[in-house]
């Protein structure tokens, strides 16, 4: 019985597709640009969690389990806002 037929002629070929995909997925950041970003975004964590907790309506409101669905919560609270505030045409 015949296997499969290869996807790659060769072990360099499939190097290449490999390092392409990674190319593809992998972005280059300063390391401590990144770092201050990261250290950035737990103090806005620990902020609105203390917030919450204080009774702040805007952070008791916000979905705050991680990093990223903080950003998301607020930039949705904000957009929410701007379109309460702006004038009807």
């Amino acid at each position: 019985m015949a296997g499969r037929p290869r996807q790659y002629a060769s072990a360099a070929e499939k190097m290449a597709a490999y390092r392409a995909r990674q190319e593809q997925r992998t972005l280059l950041a300063d390391r401590a640009n990144f770092e201050q970003t990261q250290q950035l975004l737990a103090r806005l964590m620990d902020a609105v969690h203390a917030a919450a907790r204080a009774g702040e309506p805007v952070a008791s409101g916000l979905e705050a389990r991680t990093q990223l669905g903080l950003l998301e919560s607020l930039a949705a609270h904000f957009e929410s806002q701007a379109r309460l505030a702006s004038p009807k045409r």
